[in-house]
């Protein structure tokens, strides 16, 4: 049976945790501001298919954003992306600068296959291996998002009548 002294000593460490969990947001936002700050506008442009350096991720966040080519993760993974993109977006010049950013978090498995074939192509190529964000999205789309036979199904039904 659990003591009021206990109740009173696992409420202070929820709330020691939690004031924690809001320092980390507290510096996030501040870096975010100051990256888009006017005195960053000014700051020379990423160049193109090059990544900036962004610190506005904590160490748990990029943990969290690396991608190992689980299917029931993918779109969940673009949308972190998007999201992302859409905070830091003054950081990213071009949407080249986007794909390299979103490549360098396909660490594991298929992905890392995925990523490395396309960073081999571009080297062999010297042009991007996609056109843009979109393109990114939809070959991610293609390979690591789940198949849902259903809506393919009614998809192809509807075209057809």
């Amino acid at each position: 049976m659990t003591t009021e002294a206990d109740h009173l000593n696992t409420l202070e460490l929820t709330l020691t945790e939690e004031r924690i969990k809001i320092e980390r947001m507290e510096n996030q936002l501040q870096q975010i501001l100051e990256l888009l700050s006017p005195a960053q506008a000014t700051a020379e442009p990423a160049l193109s298919g090059e990544a900036p350096s962004i610190h506005v991720m904590d160490e748990d966040t990029q943990l969290e954003m690396n991608f190992d080519s689980d299917h029931k993760k993918g779109q969940a993974f673009l949308n972190f992306c998007n999201l992302y993109f859409l905070i830091a977006g003054l950081a990213f010049q071009n949407e080249q600068a986007r794909i390299s950013c979103a490549l360098t978090f396909f660490k594991t498995g298929q992905a890392a296959s995925f990523a490395d074939r396309i960073l081999r192509t571009q080297t062999s190529t010297h042009t991007p291996y996609f056109a843009d964000w979109k393109a990114l999205e939809l070959e991610c789309r293609k390979h690591f998002t789940p198949r849902n036979k259903q809506v393919t199904t009614i998809m192809q039904l509807e075209g057809s009548s």
